[in-house]
């Protein structure tokens, strides 16, 4: 249990540079808006990375070996944990893109925009390898 939330924990902290590195291309600075915007991205890279190493562990109980479970609990849960991550990347593009440059919600948007795509890959590439390599 400890070693899955290891594991969730650096999906977190990927979706977070993701969300820093989002800021810092456009230029603007961590406030109150880019907290909560780091707040949601911490949650949905925790959604997203329980869902990936759940069936993971449960592919690993039907198959055996470690990459082969990697392999295939990654595969079955991409759609999932891609239209996860689609669906807060579009709902804040608009924001993103249209909204103040400034203010909050563009702080906002802009974290869970990077954050969203950074923790969705993490989420279905970089687990299932940090699994595959410790676990071997």
């Amino acid at each position: 249990m400890w070693q899955r939330m290891a594991f969730v924990t650096a999906v977190v902290l990927l979706g977070f540079s993701g969300g820093v590195l989002a800021l810092f291309v456009r230029g603007m600075h961590a406030e109150r808006g880019a907290v909560a915007g780091f707040c949601f991205v911490s949650a949905l890279g925790v959604v997203q990375a329980w869902m990936v190493a759940s069936e993971i562990a449960k592919a690993r109980r039907l198959y055996g070996n470690i990459r082969n479970a990697c392999y295939r609990g990654a595969q079955a849960k991409f759609r999932v944990v891609s239209l996860v991550g689609l669906c807060a990347i579009v709902g804040v593009l608009p924001i993103a893109l249209i909204g103040a440059s400034s203010g909050a919600p563009a702080r906002f948007a802009t974290v869970m925009l990077g954050g969203a795509v950074l923790s969705t890959i993490a989420a279905l590439t970089v687990l299932p390898v940090l699994i595959a390599r410790i676990a071997e």
